[in-house]
């Protein structure tokens, strides 16, 4: 998504765009077009403030009993676009460029903020109970008929004391 700095005045302005998972280079499996974003912009000086709101709905399979699930993410990438020098060294929310450069692409930041959305742990639900060690059956679709009794070789001589 690229944004020319020498349109945005001191006044927040709204651009509103959606993007594909190909044009911000993400090959994370189960991501799906299009990528929303609307970004707020301002100049404040010689800067422009951005912060995007970024939306992605997602088809992942759950990771404690394998069934297939929808969902979205939501996320925000806020951060500065700058072409002073000493302003960058101060934060990572910084983006650089040239004093002669009008166009800068913010599709980088917006591809970070979604990888750092993602779920580490993909559930289909906050409570998945998974899948029976024993059989496979689903969890979630009702009990199953296994043995739940977990016995560990080092307390069997416990059971002898009786």
């Amino acid at each position: 998504m690229k944004i020319k700095r020498s349109s945005f005045t001191e006044e927040k302005q709204i651009v509103r765009s959606e993007l594909t998972c190909k044009s911000l280079e993400l090959n994370e499996e189960g991501l799906q077009d299009p990528v929303r974003v609307e970004a707020k912009i301002a100049r404040t000086g010689s800067c422009l403030t951005v912060e995007c709101s970024i939306k992605i709905k997602t088809h992942f399979n759950c990771d404690r009993c394998l069934d297939e699930y929808d969902s979205e993410i939501s996320t925000i990438a806020e951060f500065v676009i700058t072409s002073d020098h000493h302003m960058v060294a101060d934060t990572d929310d910084m983006v650089f460029v040239s004093a002669h450069e009008d166009e800068v692409d913010i599709s980088p930041n917006i591809r970070e903020a979604i990888i750092l959305a993602l779920p580490y742990k993909r559930l289909c639900k906050e409570g998945c109970k998974g899948l029976c060690a024993s059989c496979g059956k689903n969890l979630n679709e009702g009990s199953c008929d296994c043995k739940t009794e977990i016995t560990d070789p080092i307390w069997e001589r416990l059971k002898e004391i009786k």
